[in-house]
């Protein structure tokens, strides 16, 4: 375990990366607080975006569609227009559920939906993760499968001098019950300005390995710096979680004039990573990066 985490933060932290934001809608409305891979096909892929509107006339998803040099915007309507869910931060896919995805508030309320062929938007379930505190504020959220278990990772985003929280559990789908319940407090050294969130998105990928973006919100018109850390690595044994905390973060991704709220992974010979800002009065942009 000790080689395979040294050797992937070597890499992480040494590979040069390709990097160029495209907007994809504006004004403040359309800002992308967390987005989750669909599919994709030659010269397209497609993303689920969620935004963190609080308005009953604004919008909660979007499909956004990468061309490579430009995207298309298309808005989903949620199916309970009675009972919208308010400042949704986050998303993820469900392993080997296509289609499937489950969204999140900050004050940790999840709602499991489907999206069809046709882009009609159903409700399964709802839940909230456990253990939430009033002091709580949500920025992430990612499902896993790690080993055997499906690995459940959420984040409390912190401000300044208050960390980050990083929660798991492993979550049972059929019951929506969690086990193996823990939790680790982390801090980033940049970005530095006001109102910095040491946790604005995550994503866990299938080797167990944690991803966050860190990122500064000093007012709705910025300006803004993000940077993207390996925060450690998980792993399970039976029932049991481990998660093994990265002591010396190191950043290997850097953004200014961005609030990178989204992270996530694209798969395939033309994958990468993917991310997602949230820059207030100028909308909504996202950045492919690739070796």
């Amino acid at each position: 375990m000790r080689i395979f985490f040294t050797t992937c933060l070597l890499l992480c932290t040494q590979v040069v990366w390709s990097q160029e934001w495209i907007p994809v809608k504006g004004p403040k409305p359309f800002g992308i607080s967390g987005m989750a891979f669909i599919d994709q096909t030659s010269d397209a892929s497609r993303f689920l975006i969620v935004h963190d509107n609080k308005a009953t006339d604004e919008g909660r998803l979007a499909i956004v569609t990468d061309y490579g040099l430009f995207n298309q915007y298309t808005y989903l309507f949620w199916p309970d227009s009675n009972n919208l869910p308010k400042d949704l931060e986050s998303i993820t896919s469900i392993p080997d559920l296509p289609g499937q995805f489950m969204v999140m508030t900050s004050l940790g309320k999840v709602w499991h939906i489907t999206v069809d062929t046709n882009l009609n938007v159903s409700i399964l379930r709802t839940f909230t993760v456990p253990g939430v505190l009033d002091t709580d504020n949500f920025e992430g959220l990612s499902l896993q499968r790690v080993n055997t278990n499906l690995l459940m990772v959420w984040g409390h985003r912190g401000d300044d001098s208050d960390p980050g929280m990083i929660h798991w559990a492993i979550f049972d789908l059929k019951t929506a019950q969690f086990t193996a319940i823990g939790k680790e407090p982390i801090s980033v050294a940049w970005p530095t300005k006001s109102h910095v969130r040491h946790i604005s998105d995550l994503k866990l990928n299938p080797t167990g390995i944690l991803y966050i973006t860190s990122a500064s919100d000093p007012g709705d018109d910025g300006p803004f710096t993000s940077a993207v850390y390996l925060a450690g690595v998980f792993s399970t044994w039976d029932k049991e979680v481990h998660f093994r905390k990265n002591t010396q973060l190191t950043r290997f991704f850097t953004f200014y004039n961005r609030k990178t709220e989204a992270i996530e992974f694209v798969p395939g010979p033309k994958g990468g990573i993917i991310f997602g800002s949230d820059d207030e009065n100028q909308g909504g942009a996202i950045c492919k990066t690739w070796p």
